[in-house]
C-alpha cells in the first residue's frame, strides 16, 4: 500500500511538467499569431502612408504646374520658364525610395520621378514639350545670342556624346541611365528630344528642327530638289510638324 502511494506521488511532477509544456507551446503559437498580425497591420499602415504621400505629391505636382502655367503668358522669358520647369519635390509612385521610372502619370509616356517637366506631363494651353522645344531654341538664339548650332544644342539637352549624360535645360532624369532600350522608347525624352544621330536625321515628319537639337535645316531643305515641289505647292506649311 505504501509503495503504490509512492508511485502516484512520483507521477505528479511528470504530469505537471507535461501540462506546463503544453501551456508553453500554446502560448508560443498564440504569440507567433499575435506577432504576425502586428507585422501585417504595420505593413498595411506603411503602405497606406506611402499611398498618401504619393497622392499628396501628385496633388503638389499638379498645383506646381498649374502655378507655372498661370505665369507663362506674360513674356517669352516666362514661357521659357514654364517650358524648363520641373517638379523638385519627392514623388515615389513605385514606393521603392528611388527616383525610378514610371508610366503611372498618364499611362502613355514614361517619366523619371526626379524630372517631371510640366510641359511633358501637364501642358499649358499650346505650350507642350513639342512647341516648347522650338520656343526654347528661339529664345537661346534671339535672347542669349547663341548662334552656333552646337552651343544651342548643348544648352538644350547637353553634350551627351562627350560626357555620357545629358546636362542641358531638358534632362530625362536619373532613371534614364538604368532603363532598357525598350523602356526608353516610351520615355517622354525619346518622344520629344532624342534621335540616334542628331546631325544625320532626315527631313519628313521632323521638318526643319531636328529632334534633340536646335539645328535648323530650313535653308538646306529649301535648296534640296527632293523637297522643291512640296515647298512650291504650299504643302510644306500645311503638313510640316516641328518636333
Amino acid at each position: 500500500m505504501r509503495l503504490f502511494k509512492g508511485r502516484l506521488g512520483t507521477d505528479k511532477p511528470i504530469e505537471i511538467f507535461i501540462a506546463l509544456f503544453v501551456i508553453l507551446a500554446v502560448a508560443m503559437v498564440l504569440l507567433k499569431m499575435f506577432s504576425s498580425q502586428i507585422e501585417q497591420k504595420k505593413t498595411e499602415m506603411e503602405e497606406q502612408q506611402q499611398e498618401e504621400r504619393a497622392r499628396q505629391a501628385m496633388a503638389d505636382l499638379d498645383t506646381y504646374c498649374d502655378s507655372q502655367c498661370s505665369k507663362a503668358h506674360r513674356s517669352l522669358k516666362d514661357k521659357v520658364s514654364f517650358c524648363t520647369s520641373y517638379y523638385r519635390g519627392e514623388i515615389d509612385i513605385n514606393k521603392n525610395s528611388l527616383p525610378d521610372y514610371t508610366m503611372a502619370l498618364d499611362n502613355i509616356q514614361g517619366f523619371c520621378e526626379d524630372r517631371i517637366y510640366c510641359a511633358a506631363y501637364r501642358p499649358c494651353g499650346s505650350l507642350d514639350m513639342k512647341s516648347c522645344k522650338q520656343l526654347v531654341c528661339d529664345y537661346l538664339d534671339t535672347e542669349l545670342g547663341l548662334h552656333s548650332d552646337i552651343d544651342k544644342a548643348n544648352r538644350l539637352v547637353g553634350d551627351y556624346y562627350d560626357t555620357g549624360k545629358y546636362d542641358g535645360l531638358f534632362q530625362p532624369g536619373d532613371c534614364w541611365y538604368r532603363l532598357t532600350d525598350e523602356e526608353k522608347k516610351y520615355h517622354w525624352f525619346t518622344t520629344f528630344l532624342t534621335v540616334e544621330d542628331p546631325m544625320g536625321a532626315t527631313a519628313g515628319s521632323t521638318c526643319t528642327l531636328l529632334v534633340g537639337t536646335c539645328y535648323d535645316r530650313t535653308a538646306e531643305i529649301a535648296a534640296s530638289p527632293e523637297f522643291a515641289p512640296w515647298i512650291a505647292d504650299g504643302t510644306w506649311e500645311d503638313e510640316c510638324v516641328i518636333y
